[in-house]
């Protein structure tokens, strides 16, 4: 049998590294172009809330001072804008007998109040994205609605006593931690230094929404005698209308 010399096997070994060093290389190569990746679009419906008007004027001055009282009584007082109107919103629901049913409880201790359609416009984004990036991509389109969510569960339980204050800023508390785990996923694949126009409309609502409940946690109020049921209505007011 025909034995290899040793200048045979080193030429060997030179070449399957050569193939295992180019396998390496050409993998490298597809991921970071992400050859096989296809175009896909992702996007969220268009959500209807429905906001309790409690006071209305064409001027925005009329009805600054009725916010201190209002937020002295739970109520948001958040200033919004709708057809040229302006609104004090109390608090905003995600369905019509909800708000229906707070404006006819205000009716009978002598409030008059209005309920506003509003509609939350869909949002989409079109690219190369693996999955992971996908999955990010729609939990920021739906953390807006799910902080909503949240925030108004605890607002509820705060003005019917079914937790008390203390409880209520610790579960404002883990809320802010879960959208911090958002955001930072968020920033961990999409680098700031190189971001399309629409990832960018992304990172700056993020840090919009990052704003308003760092304020919130931190019992940033607007008014003296604004309560912290105030406070929590307000920041979810401002979550879901700042952008329209």
């Amino acid at each position: 049998m025909k034995k290899f010399s040793f200048f045979s096997l080193i030429f060997i070994a030179i070449m399957l590294c050569t193939c295992i060093s180019s396998g390496y290389f050409l993998s490298s190569v597809i991921l970071s172009s992400r050859l096989f990746q296809t175009t896909s679009q992702i996007s969220c419906e268009t959500t209807t809330f429905y906001a309790l008007s409690l006071y209305e004027s064409d001027k925005r001055e009329d009805l600054l001072p009725f916010i201190k009282n209002l937020q002295s009584s739970n109520g948001a007082g958040h200033l919004f804008k709708q057809d040229n109107i302006y609104h004090i919103i109390t608090s905003i629901y995600n369905n019509v007998n909800d708000a229906e049913l707070v404006k006819n409880n205000l009716k009978l201790n002598n409030y008059e109040s209005k309920i506003l359609e509003i509609e939350v416009s869909q949002c989409s984004i079109e690219g190369n994205f693996e999955n992971q990036e996908k999955e990010i991509l729609q939990k920021c389109f739906k953390i807006n609605n799910e902080l909503y969510n949240c925030l108004y569960d605890v607002a509820i339980s705060l003005d019917t006593s079914v937790i008390d204050k203390t409880k209520a800023k610790l579960d404002c508390n883990t809320i802010y931690s879960n959208f911090i785990a958002t955001k930072t996923n968020f920033e961990t694949f999409f680098k700031s230094d190189n971001l399309s126009e629409d990832l960018t409309t992304i990172a700056n609502q993020l840090n919009q929404t990052d704003k308003f409940l760092s304020d919130l946690i931190a019992e940033n109020y607007e008014t003296s005698s604004q309560t912290f049921s105030s406070l929590i209505k307000l920041t979810y007011c401002k979550i879901l209308l700042s952008n329209m």
